[in-house]
């Protein structure tokens, strides 16, 4: 299988150099879909002047995602080439061509022999305001970015992530209401996952939403529960043994389909949710504020996931906590920061998320920061959060 590798859509191809400034207000990623017939195994290559296949109808949700590319080369007829489905346009594109030597091929499919398994992390902690959605949504945008498939879950009824993937779709517009996190647990004996999951704005990241609903999910689990007792017989995956799985049982029907999920839960501490959210995960990570009150809910949130880690249903590996919204020179940033070092060890984050004005204002555009401003000093620090939590789960041999 031929593997794509994308140029920056300011260098220079064939066709002449692309800056910025050609770039359309809205992506457009043209990709040479021609594709071989059985008989030719692959090799034939579509005669001059003959139109290839058409993308259209070749986006199912699991395949369709072009992989991390802002432009793809293209050195064959342009007339032949379709465009793609606008959910699959890069949002940093400008006009893209595309054609490799050999029009067999799937587009951002791993070559064979290594199958995804994705890596589960849950953001919690139980005061609100600490940057759980913040610190998730950015962290799902880098690595859509860098061109892993990414599946976020949303069981914060204040619905913050859902607005923040889907460009302000909060869970007053009702825009998945029948369609939601809810909606999949209230069906857990006939539902699939798959059939939860919407796109959002941003590549090759989807999501389970929220909705009004969602507060009702902790009431109905152990209605749930008891369907899954009484309808199921032992060694049946929905026979489940405690309320904490359910979470789990559904993620783990397309986690082969993902390389991140990633869980932004609400601010509490006791919520079968939650629960569900932490037993589901490999890693759980603690955004604190860089003061006091925070500091101590870090600190039971930390101690609540120790906690679970050792009961039946967890899959919890590791647990790390990062300090967001510092302001270096603030007297008690020191003071703060040597207390976490001295409780947490190893399990605080070394990068710290600085207090700045893009965290405000990309909140209000419903915009990651990385995204919405690339250079200013949250995103870089948020870039380097994502590779220490890389360095996290590899250590932790989560795979």
């Amino acid at each position: 299988m031929q593997i794509f590798k994308a140029i920056p859509h300011n260098s220079k191809c064939r066709y002449g150099e692309r800056g910025a400034a050609d770039a359309k207000p809205k992506a457009q990623i043209i990709l040479d879909a021609a594709k071989v017939s059985a008989a030719s195994g692959g090799n034939s290559e579509p005669k001059q002047g003959q139109r290839s296949q058409s993308a259209r109808g070749f986006c199912p949700r699991s395949t369709m995602r072009v992989p991390q590319p802002d432009i793809i080369e293209h050195f064959g007829n342009a007339d032949a080439v379709p465009q793609l489905p606008e959910r699959c346009l890069s949002r940093k594109a400008g006009i893209v061509r595309c054609c490799p030597k050999s029009f067999h091929f799937i587009i951002n499919q791993r070559n064979e022999g290594t199958p995804m398994a994705a890596q589960i992390i849950t953001i919690a902690i139980e005061k609100g305001g600490a940057g759980k959605t913040v610190t998730a949504s950015n962290l799902a945008y880098l690595m859509g970015d860098e061109g892993k498939k990414v599946l976020c879950i949303d069981t914060d009824p204040q619905g913050n992530l859902t607005s923040a993937l889907s460009g302000g779709n909060g869970i007053t517009s009702g825009v998945y209401n029948g369609r939601a996190l809810f909606d999949m647990f209230d069906g857990f004996r006939y539902t699939k996952t798959k059939d939860y999951i919407t796109e959002t704005e941003y590549e090759n990241v989807d999501m389970i939403p929220c909705s009004a609903q969602t507060p009702r999910i902790n009431q109905r689990i152990p209605g749930i529960f008891e369907d899954a007792q009484t309808y199921f017989k032992p060694g049946d995956p929905k026979c489940l043994t405690n309320m904490g799985e359910f979470l789990y049982y559904f993620l783990n029907q397309v986690r082969e389909d993902y390389d991140y999920i990633i869980i932004d839960t609400q601010p509490t501490r006791d919520s079968l949710l939650l629960t569900n959210a932490i037993n589901a995960a490999d890693y759980v990570l603690i955004p604190s504020l860089c003061e006091a009150n925070s500091q101590e809910s870090a600190f039971r949130t930390y101690a609540l996931c120790n906690e679970l880690r050792n009961t039946p249903g967890s899959h919890l590996k590791g647990v790390g906590v990062i300090l967001t919204m510092v302001v270096k020179k603030a007297a008690t940033t020191k003071i703060i920061r040597d207390q976490c070092k001295q409780v947490l060890g190893a399990s605080l984050y070394k990068t710290e998320i600085p207090s700045g004005l893009s965290v405000n204002m990309s909140v209000t555009k419903h915009l990651p920061v990385c995204y919405m401003a690339k250079t200013q000093p949250v995103a870089v620090a948020y870039g380097k959060a994502y590779e220490e939590l890389k360095a996290q789960l590899a250590k932790m041999g989560v795979n």
